[in-house]
């Protein structure tokens, strides 16, 4: 409860904002709105694990984890340690200048019970969090330590467009227990209609309410890091194998040198951007590149966001992430960009290195005025009934 009905009303976030580009970026976005719609957001911390119970057992589970490591991923961790480090650096630096967040950890089965009056009212998205990948956490991504009243959904993401059957009673009883309902893809609505009968609003992944010139605003450094044109890869799924047929075509075209934003020690080579590579300086790569090359969902929005020509591979090795390319397809089918989505045999057409943007930046603005008047009407609705 409030002293004064002139206190600033606050909202408690639930998201991810680990040290991925597009999972802090987002978060940072959706903070940002809701901070514009006169709120005081608070990231809750939360730790995607079981909370020790005394240093010693704690260091006991970590150094039992290390052994059961490999000695090839040892290896490779030890000389991808500096890449690690100063990638850490960049993303402290984000959040501690950028972000608020609770003062203490939450863990998975231990979320503190002060949380549920702590605001008044809370948003959870954007991002994967509704992935079944994170089923183990979803009491928590669905808000369940709140009163159902004060639950807000802002474009999480499901990844894909169908829920296994041993998860779907447990996600029928959470989504009908959301006051307000939305998802990020065009695909998850229409599978959280078919598959539960509800209706839910699509709405713009956070990092596209915000304009090319309000992300250029927080890039403070203005002259470009890389003098020369260069075509900029951001790729989790590896830069060896087929793909290279893909990076030898972007060569023969000249389309500017080669710069990798390094994911991993294999990606650490000549043609890696070196030093601290944060979420700014990952902004003032994309900002300044001739072409983007990428097989992330976030790599692929900040290609759209700077208006920049791209193409999405994608990923072959058909492992972890290989079956959430709805999230990428169902963006790319929005802005009537499907052809962007290619593998590694295909041949990458001079006509990709424009993209009509005029017609793209419209259904964008359509799509995220769309997209805001749904976060503060139902911003607004919560925090009048219950930030009393």
């Amino acid at each position: 409860m409030r002293n004064s009905k002139d206190e600033q009303k606050k909202c408690g976030m639930v998201t991810l904002y680990d040290d991925n580009y597009g999972t802090c970026l987002q978060a940072y976005a959706l903070y940002v709105k809701i901070k514009e719609f006169g709120y005081e957001p608070t990231i809750i911390r939360y730790s995607r694990g079981e909370k020790q119970g005394n240093n010693v057992s704690g260091a006991k589970k970590k150094i039992s984890r290390l052994m059961e490591i490999s000695p090839k991923v040892l290896i490779n961790y030890f000389f991808s340690y500096n890449m690690i480090r100063d990638r850490k650096t960049g993303f402290a630096r984000f959040r501690d200048q950028f972000l608020t967040f609770t003062q203490t950890t939450n863990y998975r089965n231990d979320l503190d019970d002060s949380l549920a009056g702590a605001f008044d009212g809370y948003v959870c998205g954007s991002d994967m969090i509704w992935s079944e990948e994170f089923v183990e956490d979803w009491n928590y991504f669905f808000m369940q330590f709140v009163p159902k009243e004060k639950r807000i959904s802002y474009a999480p993401s499901f990844g894909k467009n169908e829920i296994s059957e041993q998860n779907h009673s447990l996600c029928d009883r959470l989504l009908r227990e959301m006051k307000y309902l939305s998802c990020r893809e065009e695909a998850g609505v229409a599978m959280i209609k078919r598959e539960f009968g509800l209706e839910a609003r699509q709405v713009l992944d956070p990092t596209l309410l915000m304009t090319k010139e309000e992300w250029d605003s927080i890039v403070k450094e203005k002259d470009r890091w890389i003098e020369e044109k260069y075509t900029l890869t951001y790729v989790f799924g590896g830069l060896g194998g087929t793909r290279l047929k893909i990076f030898e075509q972007i060569k023969e075209k000249r389309w500017g040198i080669h710069k990798v934003i390094p994911m991993n020690r294999s990606q650490y080579n000549r043609n890696a951007v070196k030093g601290v590579l944060g979420p700014i300086e990952f902004l003032r790569l994309y900002r300044n590149a001739e072409f983007i090359i990428t097989d992330t969902f976030h790599g692929m929005i900040f290609a759209l966001i700077y208006e920049k020509p791209f193409v999405v591979l994608e990923r072959e090795d058909k492992g972890h992430w290989a079956k959430y390319s709805d999230r990428m397809t169902s963006t790319l089918k929005m802005l009537g960009l499907e052809e962007r989505y290619i593998n590694h045999n295909s041949n990458i057409p001079d006509s990709f290195k424009q993209i009509d943007y005029n017609k793209v930046g419209s259904i964008l603005q359509q799509k995220r005025e769309e997209s805001l008047e749904y976060l503060k009407s139902s911003l607004a609705e919560v925090m009048c009934e219950y930030g009393r």
